[in-house]
């Protein structure tokens, strides 16, 4: 089984006014590498490590980019994306597709995702909850 760390540098921002679904920053062409609003974040981390928001509990959006080889694409295989943890509830975009959500605390999950990747590929998802640890990994087999 092939792993793809997605562990790293990521952006990230917080949702004051609930607004991020109905405006669609699912959506890659909303998503702009210039918003003042972005944060810097490594990830696995909890943005509440950020400084400014220790004790926020809201919906705080994650964006990442990343490029995947022809094996993953072409291949008949399965693809995952798998979550080590996050609290309360996530949801998952990927290229703009809804990949899936899940309720629960610190708990792994994961999604299949082949059908959605190509050789570029930028991966969305918020939290609503506080203490976000996180650990990424796609994994084809």
């Amino acid at each position: 089984m092939k792993v793809l760390s997605l562990n790293g540098s990521w952006k990230c921002k917080p949702d004051l006014d609930n607004k991020g679904i109905k405006e669609k920053w699912f959506y890659s062409t909303n998503y702009r590498e210039d918003d003042n609003n972005l944060i810097d974040i490594e990830i696995p981390t909890s943005f509440n490590m950020l400084e400014g928001y220790e004790d926020f509990e809201g919906i705080f959006w994650h964006y990442y980019k990343f490029n995947v080889s022809s094996d993953y694409i072409n291949n008949k295989i399965h693809i995952k994306i798998r979550f080590k943890g996050s609290n309360y509830r996530t949801i998952i975009w990927i290229n703009n597709k809804l990949i899936g959500q899940h309720f629960g605390g610190f708990t792994p999950f994961e999604h299949e995702i082949k059908n959605c990747l190509k050789s570029e590929n930028v991966l969305m998802h918020n939290n609503f909850g506080g203490y976000v640890y996180e650990k990424f990994s796609l994994s084809a087999g």
